[in-house]
């Protein structure tokens, strides 16, 4: 995948300042940087760019926090989306990259629901607004 210019400037400043992962994760989630490139690629499009430019130890700050802007994008999109793609998914070269990746597992978790449909007498002396 040929990478477009997105501009990370805002997303370096995040990461000047952050002291662990789950921060830089949570301010990057609403940068502009990030939702540029979840509105520019498909999840896995981004895995291919993640596969091509985080194989190793990024030499660069530049390289760093772009990466990481890659990663919290998946974040943004809908759980079936990007569940299976992640399944094997690790990033092993790249400083807190795994951390944020686990996160981003788990929060893609899917939960379960049941209806519970009562007799309306059951609520017959229920006050209704």
């Amino acid at each position: 995948m040929e990478s477009k210019s997105i501009d990370i400037t805002n997303a370096e400043r995040i990461f000047a300042i952050a002291n662990d992962p789950l921060f830089l994760f949570k301010r990057l989630r609403d940068d502009f940087a990030v939702q540029r490139v979840k509105n520019t690629y498909l999840p896995n499009q981004i895995i291919d760019w993640l596969n091509q430019n985080a194989s190793q130890s990024p030499t660069t700050l530049h390289k760093l926090v772009e990466i990481y802007v890659y990663l919290v994008a998946l974040a943004l999109y809908n759980r079936d989306e990007v569940i299976l793609l992640l399944k094997d998914f690790n990033l092993p070269d790249v400083r807190w990259g795994n951390i944020i990746l686990q996160y981003i597992k788990n929060s893609l978790k899917s939960t379960s629901y049941q209806e519970i449909k009562c007799p309306p007498q059951l609520f017959s002396g229920v006050r209704q607004n």
